[in-house]
Protein backbone atom coordinates (compact mmCIF):
# COMPACT_ATOMS: atom_id res chain seq x y z
CA UNK A 1 0.00 0.00 0.00
CA UNK A 2 2.91 2.39 0.57
CA UNK A 3 3.97 2.15 -3.07
CA UNK A 4 0.43 2.80 -4.24
CA UNK A 5 0.24 6.03 -2.27
CA UNK A 6 3.65 7.22 -3.41
CA UNK A 7 3.17 6.58 -7.13
CA UNK A 8 1.85 9.47 -9.22
CA UNK A 9 -1.97 9.18 -9.10
CA UNK A 10 -1.47 5.89 -7.24
CA UNK A 11 -4.03 4.33 -4.94
CA UNK A 12 -3.64 2.05 -1.97
CA UNK A 13 -5.99 -0.96 -2.13
CA UNK A 14 -6.48 -3.71 0.43
CA UNK A 15 -8.40 -6.78 -0.78
CA UNK A 16 -9.73 -9.20 1.82
CA UNK A 17 -12.40 -11.86 2.13
CA UNK A 18 -15.23 -10.61 4.31
CA UNK A 19 -15.04 -13.66 6.59
CA UNK A 20 -12.59 -16.28 7.76
CA UNK A 21 -12.94 -19.44 9.82
CA UNK A 22 -10.90 -20.23 12.89
CA UNK A 23 -11.46 -23.14 15.27
CA UNK A 24 -14.59 -23.99 13.28
CA UNK A 25 -16.12 -20.54 13.84
CA UNK A 26 -16.83 -18.07 11.05
CA UNK A 27 -15.68 -14.53 11.88
CA UNK A 28 -15.73 -11.16 10.19
CA UNK A 29 -12.53 -9.83 8.66
CA UNK A 30 -13.98 -6.35 9.14
CA UNK A 31 -13.86 -5.43 12.84
CA UNK A 32 -14.83 -2.35 14.85
CA UNK A 33 -11.49 -2.21 16.65
CA UNK A 34 -8.29 -4.21 16.85
CA UNK A 35 -7.38 -5.96 20.10
CA UNK A 36 -4.92 -4.12 22.33
CA UNK A 37 -1.35 -4.86 21.29
CA UNK A 38 -2.23 -5.68 17.66
CA UNK A 39 0.52 -4.96 15.16
CA UNK A 40 -0.66 -2.50 12.51
CA UNK A 41 1.41 -2.54 9.34
CA UNK A 42 -0.72 -0.14 7.30
CA UNK A 43 -2.05 2.95 9.11
CA UNK A 44 -5.61 3.95 8.22
CA UNK A 45 -4.55 7.23 6.62
CA UNK A 46 -2.62 5.29 3.98
CA UNK A 47 -5.55 3.23 2.65
CA UNK A 48 -7.68 4.51 -0.21
CA UNK A 49 -9.88 1.44 -0.74
CA UNK A 50 -10.83 -1.80 1.01
CA UNK A 51 -12.36 -4.43 -1.28
CA UNK A 52 -14.34 -7.53 -0.28
CA UNK A 53 -16.68 -9.76 -2.25
CA UNK A 54 -19.48 -7.40 -1.06
CA UNK A 55 -18.08 -4.27 -2.67
CA UNK A 56 -15.55 -1.46 -2.44
CA UNK A 57 -15.18 0.85 0.55
CA UNK A 58 -13.74 4.20 -0.48
CA UNK A 59 -11.89 5.56 2.56
CA UNK A 60 -9.68 8.41 1.36
CA UNK A 61 -10.49 11.80 2.89
CA UNK A 62 -13.49 10.42 4.81
CA UNK A 63 -14.47 11.13 8.41
CA UNK A 64 -14.21 8.32 10.95
CA UNK A 65 -18.00 7.90 10.78
CA UNK A 66 -18.01 7.73 6.97
CA UNK A 67 -15.10 5.26 7.01
CA UNK A 68 -16.97 3.05 9.47
CA UNK A 69 -20.14 3.15 7.35
CA UNK A 70 -18.17 2.28 4.20
CA UNK A 71 -16.40 -0.64 5.88
CA UNK A 72 -19.62 -1.98 7.39
CA UNK A 73 -21.19 -1.87 3.92
CA UNK A 74 -18.54 -4.28 2.56
CA UNK A 75 -18.61 -6.60 5.58
CA UNK A 76 -20.53 -9.87 5.32
CA UNK A 77 -24.25 -9.14 5.86
CA UNK A 78 -24.39 -11.55 8.81
CA UNK A 79 -21.99 -9.30 10.75
CA UNK A 80 -23.19 -5.81 9.80
CA UNK A 81 -25.64 -5.29 12.68
CA UNK A 82 -23.02 -6.29 15.25
CA UNK A 83 -20.47 -3.99 13.61
CA UNK A 84 -22.90 -1.05 13.71
CA UNK A 85 -23.59 -1.73 17.38
CA UNK A 86 -19.87 -2.01 18.18
CA UNK A 87 -19.16 1.26 16.33
CA UNK A 88 -21.77 3.10 18.42
CA UNK A 89 -20.24 1.68 21.60
CA UNK A 90 -16.73 2.96 20.81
Amino acid sequence: TMGGRQAPDGKSIICVRSTFTTAGERRSSIVAALPAGSVVTTPRHQVHYVVTEWGIAELEDRSDRARADALIAVAHPDFRADLRKAWHEL
